[in-house]
């Protein structure tokens, strides 16, 4: 279990299924993830490699997909070339992180207010963007 301080230790301590959000909610906000933003533009994480995805991936495994996302600490490790590293780093935080597509992880650069999702087909993950998407209408 991932050492914690204070009042989020004693919640912790009792915690029940129904709580695990609020649980949840509350490391994300001890560990201060900081979104990558620079020139205007935010740091976007997904990988773009047939096998696994990542953020796509991990939906239903209590990780905030804003720190799969965007944190800044991911990125630089993306940037570096240093993805061998990435696991280590998320399961300090999330023991029961799955990593796979973690080494095909890249960084798109999108101006900060643009609606986008990340959609998977076969491990392969792709930036949406609400502008570029034609909607059908009934």
């Amino acid at each position: 279990m991932l050492k914690l301080k204070g009042s989020v230790e004693k919640l912790a301590q009792g915690i029940s299924t129904g709580a695990f959000l609020v649980y949840n909610t509350l490391i994300h906000a001890e560990l201060k993830m900081t979104k990558c933003i620079r020139d205007g533009k935010v740091a976007v994480l997904y990988s773009p490699g047939f096998g696994a995805g990542w953020s796509s991936w991990n939906d239903d495994r209590d990780v905030p997909k804003e720190f799969l996302l965007h944190d800044e600490k991911l990125v630089e490790m993306v940037e570096n070339d240093q993805r061998n590293k990435i696991p280590k780093y998320v399961k300090s935080i999330y023991p029961n992180f799955y990593c796979g597509g973690a080494k095909d992880l890249v960084v798109e650069w999108v101006t900060q207010g643009t609606q986008f999702r990340i959609e998977e087909y076969d491990g392969y993950e792709s930036i949406i963007f609400n502008h570029d998407a034609y909607w059908e209408v009934a």
